[in-house]
C-alpha cells in the first residue's frame, strides 16, 4: 500500500452547488483526473485533467445526487 502525505491546504472548490448546466471545479494542486458517480455507484463520467481546473456539463444529467 502507498500512502500519500496530502498538504493541509489542498483546498478543492466545486460550485455551484446546487448546479444546473455546468459545475466548476478547481484546486491548488494538479488535477489528474475526475470521476463522479450516481447515487447507486455507477461512474456516469470519467475524464483526465492534467490541470488545476475542470469545468464540466452536466446539462443532460437527471436531477439527483452525484459523488
Amino acid at each position: 500500500m502507498n500512502l500519500v502525505n496530502i498538504a493541509e491546504d489542498n483546498n478543492v472548490n466545486l460550485y455551484p452547488n446546487p448546479a444546473k448546466n455546468k459545475i466548476n471545479l478547481s484546486s491548488s494542486f494538479m488535477i489528474k483526473d475526475i470521476e463522479i458517480y450516481d447515487i447507486m455507484g455507477k461512474r456516469v463520467y470519467q475524464t483526465e485533467v492534467k490541470g488545476y481546473s475542470k469545468i464540466i456539463n452536466i446539462s443532460t444529467y437527471k436531477k439527483g445526487i452525484y459523488i
